[in-house]
C-alpha cells in the first residue's frame, strides 16, 4: 500500500508557511479507508465488549472527549492538592510516527487477544507500506515505512491507542 503524504493546514486562521500549521497527512485509497472502517468497528466492539481499555481512556470513544480527560486530570490534581500531596503532570504529544509494527502486533496479540486471521490481516495491513511526500508541485521518491501508523487513516489512532492505552496487568507498573 502506498500513501501519498501531503501537508494539510490545520485551521484557516493559521499561517500556511509555518511547518507546525501543516502536519503531514496520509492520503489513502478509498478502498483502504472503507476496509479500515470495518476493521475499526470490529476492534472497537472487541475492546468494549471485553473492557480492554482503561476507564480513563477518552479519545475516540463514545461519550468521552478531551473535555472528559481534562476534567479527570483537573479533579485528580485538586484532590492531590487537598490531600497535601505532590502531583507531577507530564503531557506527551501523540507520536504516530514512532509506532513499531512488531511491537504493535505483539500487543494486539498478547493484550487484546487479536489472533489468527485478524492478526494476519493487521500484519498484512502494516507490511510492504511505502509513502511519497508531495509539496509545492514536487514529489519525493517512494520509500518503505517500517514503523508508524498512517495519520488521517481510520485505524491509525486505534492502533496507537491499542499500543499506549492498554490496561496494565498485575505484574506491570502503573
Amino acid at each position: 500500500m502506498q500513501a501519498r503524504v501531503i501537508p494539510l493546514l490545520k485551521k484557516t486562521t493559521m499561517d500556511p508557511d509555518t511547518t507546525s500549521s501543516c502536519p503531514p497527512i496520509s492520503n489513502l485509497l478509498y478502498l483502504s479507508k472503507l476496509t479500515e472502517r470495518v476493521v475499526a468497528s470490529r476492534l472497537t466492539s472487541h475492546t468494549s465488549d471485553f473492557s480492554l481499555l482503561p476507564v480513563q481512556q477518552s479519545a475516540h470513544r463514545p461519550f468521552h472527549s478531551t473535555e472528559t480527560a481534562a476534567l479527570c486530570i483537573h479533579n485528580n490534581l485538586f484532590c492531590s492538592i487537598d490531600d497535601s500531596q505532590v502531583c507531577p503532570l507530564v503531557l506527551l504529544g501523540v507520536a504516530f510516527d514512532t509506532v513499531d509494527h512488531q511491537i504493535l502486533l505483539s500487543v494486539l496479540s498478547s493484550h487484546f487477544s487479536v489472533t489468527s486471521t485478524a492478526l494476519s490481516w493487521f500484519q498484512s495491513y502494516l507490511s510492504d507500506r511505502t509513502q511519497t511526500f508531495h509539496f509545492a508541485g514536487s514529489q519525493s521518491p517512494a520509500f518503505p515505512v517500517d514503523c508508524s501508523v498512517p495519520q488521517a487513516s481510520v485505524l491509525g489512532f486505534l492502533e496507537f491507542r491499542s499500543l499506549h492505552g492498554r490496561r496494565r496487568g498485575p505484574a506491570e507498573p502503573t
